[in-house]
């Protein structure tokens, strides 16, 4: 009988959480994504993972899980260099406040003085009536296109399906701390990011079940196989959330609004904008709501370049798939009108894009789907109800009283949102495991 069982190993928080909980000692499992069926991941963006955590930092999490030196966590500090590539503007911004004020200085001068000030009564104050800032955003905004889709883009990067309002609202939430680097995978790991902290859990305890399950829902626990059995899950994995929606569509009723496709292509060195970042938001059309994402990696050694054009695409409407790349395509040429004849490749079929769609839930690529928003469960709404009359916070990644969603994305979580939840899962169960209870246990 294990305590928790966290499904799927393919992204870091519920390893993470794992790691966390077995250190508290409790009863952790750890169930690998492929005895899902979910294929490993084979082409995605780098993980970032952001230094403040709303209130806190990502350093309280990693030493909450076992890791008690920055060098330990497999991650090294990135600066977070990006771009925002605009119709008549360009900003370069690595998430500091300093930077920003200067690129918006240079780009926005009559509406800077305002914004700067309004970012930073954000950081002088205590983050409350979100919805009333963003709204206080976007008047400020004004009517100006190109100043709308900067904060747009700022806050929501390229994300489909969101209206100007609810990208500005992100950007209030993202300028509520100052984030001046990011912190990626270290580049001197000899394995993925992914193995390397299941074997830090494994080392705290937690028991990692290489047989196959099938996974059933009993009054007071889940039954993974035979005599196999926990109190809590953990999803942490696409095929997590398939395994739950067979157990209770009710509750886990999310479908895939959009997937992100990759068009690629090499370019020889000379060809690149030298002020181009590694990554880059592109939004040249000020009539149309589409934006892309836009990662260049250099190889010195070859004198080559590989650009890749991330182009959100409808789950289900196909309809539109090569009009929207051809639409990409052409936006990428009025900022790049030197690219090389013949630098794209054909664009795929219907049928082959199809098949790179279902690649991308295969695999369990998170980053490259979004998703709608689940309808919360009745518990949840009641637990919420409760919660708030005492004055207690209900985590936002808890779907019920005993599954938790690690993985982001999944519940409208970015990544620093599902880590921020994820520290405040292992705090909460700090708060009501005695000590004595844990002393007791290692004692027997």
């Amino acid at each position: 009988m294990f305590d928790y069982i966290v499904l799927g190993d393919s992204q870091p928080e519920g390893l993470l959480l794992a790691a966390g909980l077995a250190r508290r000692s409790y009863r952790v499992g750890l169930l690998p994504s492929k005895n899902l069926g979910e294929l490993p991941p084979q082409d995605s963006w780098p993980i970032e993972f952001p230094e403040n955590l709303g209130s806190k930092r990502l350093d309280e999490l990693l030493f909450k899980v076992g890791f008690f030196r920055l060098e330990e966590s497999g991650l090294s500090p990135h600066e977070n260099q990006y771009q925002i590539l605009l119709k008549r503007h360009r900003l370069n911004l690595n998430g500091s406040m300093g930077r920003w004020q200067q690129e918006v200085e240079r780009e926005f001068p009559r509406e800077a003085q305002v914004l700067v000030e309004f970012r930073k009564s954000l950081r002088s104050a205590p983050v409350n009536g979100a919805k009333r800032k963003g709204q206080s955003l976007q008047s400020l905004a004004g009517t100006q296109l190109a100043l709308k889709q900067f904060l747009s883009l700022d806050g929501a990067r390229s994300r489909p399906g969101l209206s100007h309002a609810q990208a500005l609202q992100m950007s209030v939430e993202s300028w509520s701390k100052d984030e001046a680097k990011t912190y990626r995978m270290n580049t001197k790991l000899e394995q993925p990011l992914n193995q390397y902290l299941t074997e830090h859990a494994r080392k705290w305890g937690v028991q990692v079940l290489e047989e196959a399950v099938d996974l059933k829902m009993n009054w007071t626990d889940f039954e993974l196989a035979e005599g196999v059995r926990s109190k809590n899950v953990i999803i942490n994995s696409l095929a997590a959330g398939r395994a739950l929606a067979k157990l209770q569509p009710t509750i886990w009723d999310q479908s895939i609004s959009h997937w992100l496709y990759f068009d690629r292509l090499k370019l020889p060195l000379d060809k690149v904008p030298e002020p181009l970042c590694d990554q880059a938001y592109l939004q040249l059309n000020e009539d149309s709501n589409s934006a892309y994402s836009l990662k260049l990696t250099r190889d010195n050694l070859r004198d080559q370049a590989i650009l890749t054009l991330g182009i959100w695409l409808p789950f289900s409407d196909s309809k539109y798939w090569i009009e929207e790349i051809e639409r990409a395509r052409d936006q990428l040429k009025k900022f790049m009108p030197f690219l090389p004849d013949g630098a794209f490749p054909e664009i795929p079929e219907l049928l082959d894009l199809n098949e790179k769609k279902g690649e991308c839930v295969r695999r369990g690529e998170i980053e490259r789907l979004e998703f709608s928003q689940a309808t919360p469960s009745r518990w949840k709404r009641i637990a919420k109800k409760i919660c708030g009359q005492f004055g207690r916070k209900e985590n936002s990644a808890q779907l019920s009283r005993r599954i938790f969603v690690s993985a982001p994305y999944l519940l409208g979580m970015d990544r620093k949102q599902s880590l921020k939840a994820c520290l405040e899962y292992l705090e909460d169960k700090e708060r009501r495991r005695p000590a004595a209870t844990a002393l007791g246990r290692q004692l027997k």
